[in-house]
């Protein structure tokens, strides 16, 4: 039950960011296409850059007895 919330709770945010910038649409064009790129990177530094993904990536590692 827990695992079924988190994913729906991630997907939510993933749905929520983009929003942002469909509402700086608005103001201007540019304002969307510049809100857009920064929401871009800023969802694949959260998402391949995380510390969370590091220390999975650590832990799969070591289960796998690649350490």
């Amino acid at each position: 039950m827990n695992i079924a919330a988190a994913s729906q709770f991630t997907h939510g945010l993933r749905v929520f960011f983009p929003a942002i910038a469909v509402l700086a649409w608005f103001v201007a064009w540019w304002a969307f296409a510049a809100t857009a790129v920064v929401i871009v990177f800023t969802l694949a530094n959260r998402q391949f850059n995380s510390r969370a993904r590091f220390v999975a990536q650590g832990a799969m590692a070591r289960l796998q007895g690649k350490d």
